[in-house]
């Protein structure tokens, strides 16, 4: 459980299952449950039920953490189901990483010799992680 705020959801998260996100209200801010990609928020509004993901759906409520402070600038993604890991590469940084899809556990795995990494490609059989490097014509 995550709660963007504390002091907004209290000590039990809002009463949030999964997220709880600050939203406005008349009288200063309060807070909304969200579920987790692949939950429904159920009628109670605070616990979700899983559901099956529909890629063709625009019904755009899925909701997830950022992985990322406003500061990164990061270009290459992929994500490893089966593990819950997102992989990324920040650019400004230089470094690639690794970090699970809750936001917690960052690990740096490679740190320099990542110049021009545009793009990241995990192989989901061998586990190997092809980054896309930027060529010049």
């Amino acid at each position: 459980m995550i709660s963007l705020y504390s002091d907004i959801g209290g000590s039990d998260n809002g009463g949030c299952k999964h997220l709880c996100i600050v939203t406005p209200a008349t009288n200063g801010l309060g807070y909304r449950c969200a579920c987790d990609i692949g939950y429904k928020l159920d009628a109670n509004q605070r616990s979700g039920s899983r559901q099956v993901l529909d890629p063709v759906s625009e019904n755009f409520n899925d909701a997830i953490n950022p992985i990322v402070s406003k500061a990164a600038r990061f270009v290459g993604l992929d994500f490893d189901y089966r593990k819950d890991f997102i992989y990324y590469s920040d650019v400004s940084l230089d470094v690639i990483y690794r970090v699970k899809r809750k936001g917690n556990g960052r690990e740096n795995l490679l740190v320099s010799q990542n110049e021009g990494v545009e793009g990241l490609a995990l192989d989901w059989v061998s586990k190997n992680l092809g980054p896309d490097t930027q060529s010049s014509p």
